[in-house]
């Protein structure tokens, strides 16, 4: 029989060094996690978005009490306040797809952007 482990994400960093941070904190505690999205969002941080924290869904109340409400909190819509937000490529997409195909055909990074937020509910873009 396979024990299959329910995870859920705890939270997610912009920069690697915060999330092996939170990481560090989480398994003094004892608690079990992995980082999802690091090498892929180092490469390419405009296309993947944030760093994730996983943890088990089990955990994630005690997680969430060890690194504080403030590491934990949601991405909220600065214009609606909405939490139906999603990772996109922003209004330039063509320029941006651009830069993805370039990177990939030359085996290299295509440069630090920022990841592109929008809230699905008032359209804002930040």
């Amino acid at each position: 029989m396979v024990n299959k482990m329910k995870t859920a994400r705890l939270t997610s960093c912009n920069t690697s060094f915060d999330a092996n941070m939170i990481k560090s904190k989480l398994d003094s505690e004892g608690i079990e996690c992995f980082i999802s999205n690091e090498n892929f969002s180092t490469i390419y941080p405009f296309l993947s978005g944030a760093i994730d924290i996983m943890v088990k869904e089990e955990d994630l109340e005690r997680a969430k009490e060890i690194i504080g409400d403030d590491s934990a909190k949601d991405i909220i819509c600065p214009s609606c306040g909405s939490k139906n937000i999603r990772m996109g490529l922003g209004s330039n997409k063509l320029k941006k797809l651009f830069l993805i195909l370039i990177a990939a055909l030359t085996f290299s990074p295509a440069g630090i952007r920022k990841a592109q937020l929008k809230c699905k509910d008032c359209g804002a873009e930040f």
